[in-house]
């Protein structure tokens, strides 16, 4: 009888113990499952033995059988494996806490998200597993992209010019929605053409690689104008060629057009196309947000250009203006001694005692004295911003009169000659 009992006390003993082993079964899958985001367990070798619904549905994308023979590894982006496999081993090898960020592939990829991962050991019946509890932070990263771009384009707008700062709006754009062409379209005011084009870096390289880029930009004006909002393409049908090359080095089936309007007007247009998935809202709002801030950016510095060209412009009217002054004042003192010259020239030549030779040399100086006297007056009517009125000469007219200073000028070794032609004199040296 008291065996029975016994028997009966640890029947009992064990049921209540499969029970709370239940319960904390029940538990703990309840508390897994509740967790808002990933939840997984990998044994020393990376294979999974234990996960959420969401690691297994949201990410990993496959069935129970499947999910048995998957190594965590695969889950993240091929460039990020390297650095997630250190930080396993350091969990497994040293039982440290580890902590990343990282790109995981959602469902196989080739789409992922930012996701901050947190590593931690345990030991069951002596053997090293991972546990591995992620949240989702693609959101902050985009944040933080937007938030270092601002930045940047700040630091670079005193220097850069024009097209460097829509050049860096483009290359970001193209590296965040994962795209390999890019350009910035700045629209002409009658909205029917392309005033400015800017490309972005690895555009410029395909270009000077001799590829062509079959792009249709009538047509993606022509949709810009007519959409006025986000279009997307991701049945597009582009190529990009190698020189002459009869066949495309590959196509182009993605686009992603962001309009940049000020009302109802188009002021430029972002285009990024070649993405190996489809482009989605996602991609248009990032790309929007970037485009609009360099856009302001740009015409805050177009603006500042345009107000320095006009002042420099001013500041030249005024040293020009300036300048005039200070020539008339030269040309009225100047005038005044040609006066003394003129004068005293045509005094010289009433004298009895001038022979032949020297009357011609005083006639000379006369008309010299002359001449210049009407180029002082026409420096001192300029620099008054008087009315000069222009008069018709003939050219020949005026060499023959400087003909015979320029003689003696040259000295007796050189012979000037002048050349009859039919419709004039030619001076021949």
């Amino acid at each position: 009888m008291k065996e029975t009992d016994c028997d009966k006390e640890k029947n009992d003993i064990s049921a209540e113990r499969e029970g709370i082993g239940k319960r904390e079964r029940a538990f703990t899958k309840i508390m897994i499952e509740s967790l808002p985001g990933s939840f997984s367990i990998s044994d020393a070798n990376g294979r999974l033995v234990w996960w959420n619904t969401y690691y297994q549905a949201v990410l990993v994308g496959k069935d129970d059988h499947e999910m048995f023979s998957t190594n965590a590894l695969e889950v993240f982006h091929p460039d990020d494996r390297a650095f997630v496999l250190d930080k396993m081993l350091n969990v497994l090898n040293q039982g440290i806490e580890e902590t990343g960020e990282g790109r995981v592939l959602l469902r196989g990829g080739p789409k992922f998200q930012w996701r901050m991962i947190t590593g931690k050991r345990i030991i069951i019946d002596d053997e090293p597993f991972v546990v591995a509890v992620g949240i989702d932070i693609t959101e902050r990263k985009r944040l933080e992209a937007i938030t270092a771009f601002r930045l940047r384009l700040h630091d670079i707008m005193d220097t850069a010019s024009l097209d460097e700062l829509l050049r860096v709006a483009i290359d970001e754009v193209e590296r965040l929605t994962e795209s390999s062409i890019g350009f910035f379209y700045v629209v002409s005011d009658d909205q029917v053409k392309f005033s400015m084009r800017v490309r972005s870096t690895s555009t410029q390289n395909l270009e000077e690689e001799q590829h062509n880029i079959s792009l249709n930009e009538e047509e993606i004006l022509a949709v810009a104008m007519q959409q006025r909002d986000v279009v997307i393409f991701n049945n597009y049908e582009a190529s990009i060629k190698h020189g002459d090359a009869p066949d495309a080095d590959s196509a182009i089936k993605r686009l992603l057009l962001i309009p940049l309007m000020r009302g109802v007007t188009a002021h430029a247009l972002l285009c990024v196309g070649g993405k190996s998935y489809d482009y989605d809202e996602d991609d248009s709002i990032m790309a929007g947000i970037l485009a609009n801030f360099a856009w302001d950016v740009f015409s805050r510095k177009r603006a500042e250009l345009s107000e320095q060209k006009i002042q420099k412009s001013l500041f030249q009217s005024q040293k020009m203006e300036l300048v005039g002054q200070l020539a008339g004042g030269i040309a009225h003192d100047f005038n005044n001694m040609l006066g003394v010259i003129h004068g005293n020239a045509e005094i010289a030549m009433n004298q009895e005692a001038i022979d032949g030779p020297l009357l011609d040399n005083i006639k000379a100086i006369l008309k010299a004295a002359e001449h210049s006297s009407y180029l002082c007056n026409q420096l001192i009517a300029f620099s008054r911003n008087q009315c000069v009125m222009p008069i018709v000469f003939d050219l020949n007219t005026m060499v023959e009169r400087v003909l015979g200073i320029l003689k003696r000028l040259i000295g007796e070794n050189i012979t000037l000659v002048l050349k009859w032609t039919p419709t004039g004199r030619q001076k021949v040296a």
